[in-house]
């Protein structure tokens, strides 16, 4: 079936290669198409005449400028204008929250700590106060469920704002 086919179509392909029509068939078809009358052409419309846009808000604030008294993020105090750069980095500060898990808390008569796994599997025992993540996080609140962190974020306009992070108990997690 497959060899006919193919047999077919050769055919069909050789019989195009065959003599074409002779000139004089050609010729009469020129003058046929050529003694034809020209189709009407259609006037292109008028355009409408140009009328400027006149722009009043000149004296808005502009979409790219805070606007003054602004609150930052959250209604929080306002950050300082930079992280403390003469503050040594701790250890977990060297992963990122995603590669951080949050087994849950450690109570002492010190206080209650938190108990994180880093990336590399160990497990740290995280007081109030301490540093997670690269986005400065200090720890604020060690909670049955979740440990919740401050971070120091740049805002994009040379300045420092304060974000609400956070990591919870997940299912499965066993120290």
């Amino acid at each position: 079936m497959m060899r006919a086919t193919a047999v077919m179509g050769l055919a069909l392909i050789l019989s195009g290669c065959g003599a074409s029509q002779p000139a004089e068939d050609v010729d009469a078809f020129l003058a046929r198409v050529a003694a034809m009358p020209a189709p009407k052409l259609v006037p292109v419309p008028e355009p409408a005449p140009y009328e400027p846009f006149a722009y009043s808000a000149f004296r808005l604030r502009s979409p790219f400028v805070p606007a003054r008294g602004t609150v930052p993020l959250g209604g929080q105090e306002r950050p300082p204008s930079a992280p403390d750069a003469s503050r040594p980095r701790t250890y977990l500060e060297r992963f990122p929250l995603s590669e951080l898990r949050y087994l849950g808390q450690w109570e002492s008569g010190a206080g209650r700590d938190a108990l994180v796994r880093d990336g590399a599997g160990r497990v740290h025992r995280v007081p109030l106060g301490a540093y997670l993540g690269p986005d400065h996080g200090q720890v604020v609140e060690v909670g049955p469920r979740a440990l919740r962190l401050r971070e120091l974020i740049p805002d994009g306009l040379g300045g420092w704002q304060y974000r609400e992070a956070s990591l919870g108990l997940k299912a499965g997690d066993d120290a």
